[in-house]
């Protein structure tokens, strides 16, 4: 089976009044392949499907805001002036799509839709046994039937489908994958520092586990031993993982960006709690089996040569997870400096757009109303709100700056013959849109809604294309396979869109009349504040249509700030793990440094007592530390630079690695280790070498 769904805001009007509820549009075809499962009454029938004015309510829509209502098939809704009758609701295991309240079928008229139209989300249901390579074979040659049978709209068109729960998942798989290399390269380190310390201690544990082999402990019964005591460490530090996870899941939720799949059902239940069980687990094997086999290797009851040699082997392990840590320490605080350097970039790179003295008023419409409604409310709405008081402009587009871009069709550009299509962002807007942000015109003038279809493109479509010595305004372009051409009028600055780039993509500005876009979005310059603005936004809406509802007016500082989140997100998560990082590298430089103070006691004594300096012993633990700080430096260095390529693939606008970089790196990583020896360094000062000598 086969189904097509789009996203709808409608009104509501509820016991409190108006209110904006997020609609899912279906198709036929819909019980056939999504299958939902119903809590109270019945799906939708093969005749409902087809557009009749019916819904099915979330669970959380039934229970919160019906109330529960006793009665499902008999009770009616009013959205966005029109009568639907709930005919079920839906479970509450439904989490297809997110942040829906009802799901109501595409009026009748949109089954047959123009076949230009791109808003569909189309989700099939394979057949038992059939394999995804045969399906996608099927699909590609209707697709190229469908091109030959309808060479103006589907030429050159192609389809690829892919499981469902990627797709659900793409807006933050990129964010979630790199949490995940953050933790595990957070949990090695821990079980790395672990071992080490297991290790030192291990050392003042020879004689107990020489003395445990005299008195008849097998070797196997010392690593179930070693390995119990970790494995304790293990269960008792992931108990209190998990407990402070269930406090942190609600701040995780208030940091992450609020389009992560299904973020808002996160939480830790059983599975998670088992996960955990088992990392722990995982997690005591790893770190206590080097402490196990080095306890193993030292039964003698005395210090002879076989317990320099196994003391030797210690030391060489410890120092072998020392540089290990450091490694981690380097690539974790390399990746932190590279992606707060993609923020700063992206956040400091000069605009061409102003706005300060912004507000930016989101006014959804109705997707099933009449298209012809929406240009006339559209010219009252801006005629309305510059009459505000303290308003000097009012400007509608489609999408605000760097929030991202909407249709990118295929152009032509007349005279202008390109190896590849030419794809390049659709926009509407008016034209005191552009003076209300205060974007620059460059070249020509802007559009004027008393001809038929006016362009304007932007500055990086005009560097890109018009490159024949032609000024903007003497070219015309057309779109798809369309025979119609366009006059091109003039050029503005670039208004980026995609807030990981500084660089804008080619993008047409035409009149809001020329083309349906039901999302309006205004922009007024002002110098009121959005809390004394909002109530008269609201009441001229009202008064125009009260079927219609004003979303937000927030700041459009604030606004344009949303798009920034997941950039300061990710380099926030990051910068938090890579001090961390530093943290746990310090304590095991600590802890090797204090061991081989310990272990070189009466050696250090010795040397004091035969001419030897403070200074010249403390020169000998600093060389120590140097040499293991250049080893990890150099193995850190080598993992960020051969994994420098595919992190700029997976995070689009990752700057490459610099000097700069990695001479903070150093910096950093020689900080964190000198402030590990300070302790051990100052130990050194009280050796006594009269004590040492007597124990000689």
């Amino acid at each position: 089976g086969a189904t097509g769904t789009y996203g709808e805001p409608l009104v509501w009007r509820g016991p409190n009044g108006n209110e904006q509820v997020r609609c899912l549009r279906t198709y036929t075809g819909l019980n056939a392949t999504i299958r939902p499962t119903i809590a109270l009454g019945r799906a939708f029938t093969s005749e409902e499907e087809a557009g009749e004015p019916v819904a099915l309510a979330t669970h959380a829509f039934w229970r919160d805001r019906l109330n529960s209502a006793a009665s499902v098939g008999g009770h009616a809704i009013v959205l966005s002036g029109k009568s639907y009758r709930i005919v079920g609701v839906l479970d509450t295991s439904i989490g297809y799509p997110e942040d829906v309240d009802l799901w109501v079928p595409a009026p009748a008229f949109y089954h047959n839709g123009p076949r230009v139209a791109s808003y569909l989300d189309v989700i099939m249901r394979l057949k038992p046994g059939v394999l995804r390579s045969h399906a996608q074979a099927e699909l590609t040659l209707a697709a190229l039937r469908l091109g030959q049978a309808y060479p103006k709209t589907d030429a050159g068109l192609g389809a690829n489908i892919g499981p469902l729960r990627e797709q659900l998942g793409r807006s933050g798989r990129r964010l979630l994958f790199l949490l995940l290399a953050i933790a595990a390269c957070v949990l090695a380190m821990v079980c790395v520092n672990i071992a080490a310390l297991l290790l030192s201690r291990g050392a003042e544990r020879e004689r107990e586990s020489g003395l445990r082999t005299a008195l008849g402990a097998s070797p196997g019964s010392l690593v179930r031993l070693y390995m119990i005591e970790s494995g304790l460490i293990a269960v008792a530090g992931g108990a209190i993982g998990v407990l402070l996870a269930i406090g942190a899941v609600d701040a995780l939720k208030r940091i992450l960006p609020g389009d992560l799949a299904r973020l808002s059902d996160a939480l830790v239940d059983s599975r998670v709690v088992a996960f955990t069980f088992v990392v722990s687990l995982l997690a005591a094997l790893a770190s206590g089996l080097a402490p196990a086999w080095i306890a193993v290797s030292s039964t003698a009851l005395h210090e002879g040569a076989r317990g320099v040699s196994v003391r030797s082997r210690n030391n060489r392990l410890r120092t072998a997870f020392v540089i290990a840590e450091i490694t981690l320490s380097v690539f974790l605080v390399a990746t932190a400096l590279r992606l707060a350097q993609s923020f700063a970039e992206v956040a400091s790179s000069p605009r061409t757009f102003q706005i300060d003295h912004v507000l930016a008023v989101e006014v959804p419409f109705p997707w099933s109303d009449d298209n012809s409604r929406l240009p006339n409310l559209t010219a009252q709405m801006l005629e309305r709100f510059s009459a505000l008081p303290g308003v000097t402009q009012a400007g509608v587009v489609d999408q605000y700056p760097l929030l991202g871009s909407t249709q990118t069709p295929v152009v032509r550009v007349e005279g202008i013959v390109t190896a590849d299509p030419i794809h390049a962002g659709l926009r509407v807007a008016s034209p005191s849109y552009f003076e209300a942000m205060e974007v620059r015109l460059l070249a020509g003038r802007l559009f004027s809604s008393r001809k038929p279809a006016e362009y304007v493109v932007n500055e990086a479509f005009a560097k890109r294309y018009f490159t024949d010595g032609r000024a903007a305004a003497q070219h015309r372009v057309a779109f798809g396979k369309s025979e119609k051409w366009f006059e091109i009028v003039g050029a503005v600055a670039d208004l980026p869109q995609d807030p990981a780039r500084r660089e804008a993509e080619p993008e047409l500005f035409t009149h809001y009349a020329n083309d349906f876009w039901p999302l309006l979005r205004f922009v007024l310059r002002t110098g009121a504040s959005a809390s004394s603005l909002a109530p008269l936004i609201r009441q001229q809406v009202a008064e125009l249509d009260s079927t219609v509802l004003v979303k937000s007016v927030t700041p459009m500082r604030e606004k344009i700030g949303e798009s920034e989140k997941d950039s300061r997100v990710r380099s926030g998560l990051v910068a938090a793990c890579a001090g961390f990082a530093l943290l746990r590298m310090a304590i095991g430089v600590h802890g090797l440094i204090a061991g081989d103070v310990a272990t070189r006691w009466r050696e250090f004594g010795v040397r004091l007592a035969l001419g030897a300096t403070i200074p010249s012993l403390r020169a000998l633990l600093i060389q120590k530390i140097a040499v293991l700080a250049v080893l990890g430096l150099a193995a850190g260095m080598a993992i960020v630079l051969m994994t420098s390529n595919l992190l700029a693939h997976s995070f689009e606008g990752l700057p490459p690695v610099r000097i700069v970089t990695l001479a903070v790196v150093c910096a950093a990583i020689a900080l964190a280790a000198l402030t590990a020896v300070l302790w051990p360094l100052y130990r050194i000062a009280r050796i006594d070498p009269a004590t040492a000598l007597r124990h000689e």
